[in-house]
């Protein structure tokens, strides 16, 4: 993903859930590995979350995280039902 050219936003659906990517930034300290901020939401219908960041070194270390994020919704919305989405916008 990050070697290439893509026209932002860029909306993936994750386990029924849509993630919109709105900005992908490159950091790269002096003698590190680069890294990109990725700023996105998640939404399902007509409800989303507020815009949030996460930090990784690849496509794939991206699509890890951000698993686990759709994860950590599904067991708030268990857990308090449609209320979840008035606390997390």
């Amino acid at each position: 993903m990050f070697r290439e050219v893509r026209i932002l936003p860029i909306r993936m659906n994750v386990e029924g859930y849509d993630v919109t990517i709105l900005e992908v930034v490159k950091s790269k300290p002096i003698n590190k590995d680069t890294w990109y901020h990725v700023v996105c939401y998640i939404e399902q219908g007509d409800k989303r979350t507020r815009i949030f960041s996460v930090d990784c070194r690849s496509w794939d270390e991206f699509k890890k995280k951000i698993k686990i994020e759709v994860s950590r919704l599904k067991i708030m919305r268990l857990l308090m039902g449609e209320k979840v989405w008035e606390i997390l916008k």
